[in-house]
């Protein structure tokens, strides 16, 4: 409130002065005459811009923010020192940054400047802005934090493998931050097994959602892979109304399992095991992500 009030004060002080100023006549006397709404006006008008001018100017300076050597969306740079608990990287002459440096940087775009670079940019980014913008799609842009979807805006895709269980063909996600693998409800009874549910295991599931534990099924014949290798496996049976099956650490332990993100594979019995070839994007139908039960983590 005082900084607002002293702002007002100094912009109707400035006002009056130059008023005062316009007023006067030949022989330094006011002329009450000329004391019309549109000399006032002005010079009101007058007074605020200056002010509001001197004031960005002074904000922009505190702040360290330089929109001469710019970033490519035009946000402005702003200087801070590196960490040494990141990785930084110039993104014009591909320098790696020590922790401790000086550094201009914009993070909407993810662009960073080392100090040499950024004062050669004084006078050169200007001349590329006027030919040649960079273009900003080259640089990351987060999701939208009010997106209903956070994994939208994601490239990456789900590790699954195809599996048959009985006479049905599902899709199994492959969950390495799932303790306990996973069948839900619907393909129990699809399968025939309600009456082999184990209820001495039942319970609640919680994580990002909650389910209710039914119970737990032993010895489930899965098969994979073009020659249908097959594996028994355990399941905590998840009590939700969508269809199900993830694969978690326990059985992945039993089996000894490697995930191979390089190469796209699950591989069954560690290095030279059995291969089972992941689905790639445009092959996988189950949305695990949208599940109306949320991310359950057991």
């Amino acid at each position: 409130m005082l900084t607002i009030a002293k702002a007002v004060a100094t912009v109707a002080a400035r006002a009056r002065e130059e008023l005062s100023t316009s007023d006067m006549n030949s022989n330094g006397h006011y002329d009450k005459g000329r004391q019309n709404n549109t000399a006032n006006d002005e010079a009101i008008a007058r007074a605020i811009a200056e002010s509001m001018t001197s004031e960005t100017t002074t904000q922009q300076q505190h702040r360290n923010i330089s929109y001469t050597a710019n970033c490519p969306g035009g946000h402005g740079l702003e200087l801070f020192q590196t960490s040494h608990v990141q990785k930084f990287k110039c993104n014009v002459c591909n320098r790696d940054l020590e922790g401790g440096s000086r550094c201009w940087s914009c993070l909407q775009c993810n662009y960073d400047s080392c100090e040499s670079c950024h004062q050669k940019g004084n006078t050169t980014s200007l001349r590329t802005t006027q030919t040649q913008q960079p273009n900003a799609s080259n640089f990351a842009q987060p999701p939208s934090p009010f997106s209903s979807n956070p994994f939208a805006a994601s490239s990456s895709h789900m590790a699954i493998v195809p599996c048959t269980i009985g006479n049905i063909c599902i899709e199994m996600l492959v969950d390495t931050g799932a303790q306990t693998s996973v069948l839900s409800m619907p393909i129990v009874r699809q399968l025939g097994l309600i009456n082999r549910l184990d209820r001495r295991y039942m319970g609640v599931a919680a994580g990002v959602g909650q389910a209710r534990i039914s119970g737990k099924i032993n010895n489930v014949i899965c098969a994979f892979g073009v020659g249908h290798v097959e594996f028994p496996m355990d399941f905590i049976v998840l009590d939700i109304k969508d269809s199900l099956v993830i694969l978690g650490l326990d059985q992945m332990r039993k089996y000894k399992c490697l995930v191979d993100m390089e190469r796209e594979k699950l591989i069954f019995g560690g290095a030279n095991g059995i291969e089972v070839d992941m689905l790639p994007a445009n092959q996988q139908h189950v949305d695990f992500r949208g599940l109306s039960s949320g991310c359950v983590m057991m």
